[in-house]
């Protein structure tokens, strides 16, 4: 988790970066294109993750013998995928009114296979538990990434940016997974045996990744419809202020966790143990961050882009309030997909692609752009107060334990989070820009200093998890 933690802050600082340079350089328009893209690449996501990797994390005792016929299953489905999308791309830049929507995503088609048989690389990295190098893959991807986005961005490629960012990123590191690795055994031929025995492998994870792409990007499929380009635009660069942590901390969860866990899956003490501490853990770090961004966001936002992205605030504050109780559902998954679970998962992942799309579209309609930030978010907090007792439900927890972990671990970010609101809405504005952040900073400081301490005198071995100086004490 350490390893994790350093991966996940070093991704944020460069989305940092990279989100205020591109602020100054994109349109807002420039950032709904970046929205419609992200929703048709929904339509072909269980193509590019299929849940191959998973699979063989999951079965990692059989790795050596199945895993060719996974990376051949993989590379052939995420040409598929390529395919599809190009001719999702005919139908979607026509209904959104995108000419430049085809051309992206054609360069996005190219990249779904790579990433398909990178997967691969991960997995076996996971299997072996090698956190540190894949910490060191995953943020030496994400810094190619923004480097090539922003330098993209500079020559004005505008809405190619993230497009061509993302194909440069995932052909260097294959190029890296090559060098460091060696080439994947492929089985490029496939007998109907063979096929059929991957297939019924993977149709519950190939459902489930299928699915999870909408609940990812549902909400900008409904939302491109019903807002013009400056909403969307605005929407998307509000949600992806935090949202991308979000992003970050889900994937380093199913690297760091899903093959622990996946080890000890026959040993319900141990798992529920491992689970209960991990989410614990998480929580408490997803509620300092969110009690940061609460607190500073308005005035940063205002401050770094000299108000041009003033109506995206709302959007980042609101996502930020049910976000810990978002990582929960990430936290959920993890536990099902280790024990194989597959068809709970995709049954809550059902729920929760349908949700987010009804939700944003009913929150649009009576309260336009505010309204569908606070109604997706109201969502995504609801689907990890869903997901999460499922999982512990199945870890054998009790219905009083799952209470009990509630109390103690969301109630205070929530209670915190409302004292913020308050105080700042009772401060009212305040005159001067180095002002604002000044004071901004100081309720921040303030607000994780209380939460910290409540945190204390509420669930003291969460901190001992950190300072093993005071879980001794407790």
């Amino acid at each position: 988790m350490a390893w994790t933690g350093i991966t996940v802050v070093l991704a944020k600082l460069m989305s940092i970066v990279s989100q205020i340079v591109l602020g100054h350089l994109l349109s807002v328009e420039t950032y709904a294109v970046f929205a419609a893209a992200t929703a048709a690449l929904a339509f072909v996501s269980g193509f590019q993750n299929s849940g191959v990797g998973k699979v063989l994390v999951q079965r990692q005792s059989e790795y050596e013998r199945i895993a060719a016929d996974f990376a051949g299953f993989a590379f052939y489905l995420g040409s598929a995928g390529a395919v599809v999308l190009f001719l999702i791309a005919l139908g979607l830049s026509a209904g959104y009114g995108m000419p430049d929507l085809l051309p992206i995503l054609a360069v996005s088609a190219i990249t779904i296979p790579i990433i398909s048989i990178n997967s691969i690389y991960t997995a076996k990295q996971s299997i072996a538990l090698s956190f540190k190098t894949i910490s060191i893959y995953s943020t030496t991807y994400t810094a190619i990434y923004y480097i090539a986005l922003l330098l993209s961005a500079y020559f004005g490629t505008e809405s190619f940016s993230i497009a061509l960012a993302t194909l440069f990123a995932a052909v260097a590191m294959h190029l890296v997974y090559i060098r460091r690795m060696g080439v994947l055994d492929i089985n490029f031929r496939f007998s109907p045996a063979s096929f059929w025995s991957v297939f019924s492998a993977l149709k519950w994870t190939m459902l489930s990744s299928y699915i999870f792409g909408f609940t990812q990007s549902g909400d900008y499929l409904v939302l491109g419809r019903l807002f013009d380009k400056e909403q969307l635009g605005y929407y998307y660069f509000g949600f992806m202020l935090t949202a991308n942590v979000g992003l970050l901390l889900s994937l380093a969860i199913s690297q760091t966790l899903m093959p622990i866990f996946s080890k000890i899956k026959d040993d319900t003490v141990r798992l529920k143990r491992a689970f209960a501490q991990a989410s614990e853990t998480i929580i408490f770090l997803s509620s300092i961050i969110c009690l940061g961004i609460v607190a500073v966001a308005p005035e940063a936002v205002h401050s770094l882009w000299s108000g041009k992205w003033d109506p995206s605030i709302f959007v980042a504050v609101a996502i930020a309030v049910t976000f810990p109780l978002r990582v929960l559902a990430s936290m959920a998954a993890v536990a099902l997909e280790a024990r194989g679970r597959w068809r709970q998962r995709t049954m809550l992942l059902v729920y929760d692609a349908l949700g987010i799309m009804i939700f944003a579209a009913v929150g649009a309609w009576l309260g336009a752009l505010s309204g569908a930030a606070v109604a997706v978010a109201f969502h995504r907090g609801v689907t990890g107060l869903l997901a999460f007792p499922v999982a512990m439900r199945s870890l054998e927890f009790h219905y009083g334990d799952i209470g009990r972990y509630f109390l103690q671990s969301a109630t205070p970010f929530f209670l915190i989070v409302a004292l913020v609101i308050a105080f700042k809405q009772w401060l009212g504005p305040v005159p001067g820009a180095v002002e604002q952040l000044l004071i901004a900073a100081g309720v921040a400081g303030a607000a994780i200093a209380v939460f910290l301490a409540v945190t204390f005198l509420t669930n003291r071995k969460v901190l001992g998890y950190f300072v093993p100086a005071i879980n001794r004490r407790a």
